[in-house]
């Protein structure tokens, strides 16, 4: 379970198809099948496929690494997230002044 999936971006900023659970919010990073996959929880044979597919497909591989790094790249930057979610606090607080 990840409650925001940094580390798939992470990931992804590298070209590293992610694998995630179905659970927590990797669905909301991880697009199943374009920039990795998303398995059930505690389902090793389906981890397995993933890997097994990975491994054996160079084209699918290549694919999901390009659209892994355009995924990541999509994702607004933290100095840029920090000055919208300052600009929002600024504006609550006027509102209470």
């Amino acid at each position: 379970y990840e409650g925001y999936g940094i580390v798939y971006l992470e990931g992804m900023a590298f070209g590293l198809p992610a694998i995630g659970t179905i659970l927590g919010a990797a669905g909301e990073i991880i697009a199943d099948r374009e920039t990795g996959f998303l398995v059930p929880p505690e389902d090793p044979p389906a981890l397995a496929a993933c890997l097994e597919l990975l491994s054996r497909d160079r084209e699918a591989l290549a694919r999901l690494s390009v659209n892994a790094q355009a995924r990541y790249r999509r994702q607004p930057a933290w100095d840029k997230t920090a000055a919208e979610l300052r600009a929002f606090l600024g504006r609550m607080r006027d509102r209470r002044s």
